[in-house]
């Protein structure tokens, strides 16, 4: 496999791994900024923070920041694979 071929299937991995787990992402950390009032949180675990995300914001609230997010992990991978497969 030529070094083109092994950046391109690199950038496929990292943006498909991003975009699949982007949702968990978001909802963790909803769950750990949201701000406390009396004793009560909005969210009380991860499943209810998901449910009415989607129901107050709709699913695409789920990826939100998903451009920057893509543009991180993929020049990271691209990056990774550059620099550390002529160590190994």
């Amino acid at each position: 496999m030529g070094d083109g071929q092994k950046l391109l299937a690199s950038a496929l991995a990292a943006a498909l791994a991003e975009t699949v787990t982007l949702p968990i992402d978001v909802c963790k950390t909803r769950l750990q900024t949201q701000a406390w009032h009396l004793g009560t949180a909005p969210y009380k675990g991860m499943v209810q923070c998901m449910w009415q995300t989607i129901h107050k914001e709709g699913a695409g609230s789920l990826w939100k920041g998903l451009k920057p997010a893509l543009v991180r992990q993929i020049c990271y991978s691209a990056l990774a694979l550059q620099l550390y497969e002529p160590i190994l």
